[in-house]
């Protein structure tokens, strides 16, 4: 089941929202490159669990470019605040 959220009008004039919401209805996987902890993780868009865990981000957005140039996509690279620091597409 898909939970649809509703989001603040700031964020949906975010073109990087929109881009990130149209690529998920279009059932692409994205990689994105999230912190957890200590440590770095790269997952899907479509994964609950993340595809593989690194000690640093670098290692990690090595790692999701990769991904995302063999599977013709997009890494999306956040910071540890939350936010996106880099979206790069292999499209």
């Amino acid at each position: 089941m898909i939970k649809r959220i509703r989001l603040k009008a700031s964020v949906k004039n975010n073109k990087q929202v929109a881009a990130y919401s149209k690529a998920v209805r279009s059932g692409a996987k994205i990689q994105h490159v999230v912190p957890k902890d200590k440590s770095w993780v790269v997952k899907s868009t479509s994964s609950i669990k993340a595809t593989r865990i690194f000690n640093t981000q670098k290692e990690a957005i090595d790692y999701g470019k990769k991904v995302a140039k063999n599977n013709k996509t997009d890494v999306i690279v956040y910071g540890r605040n939350g936010k996106i620091r880099e979206r790069t597409s292999y499209k």
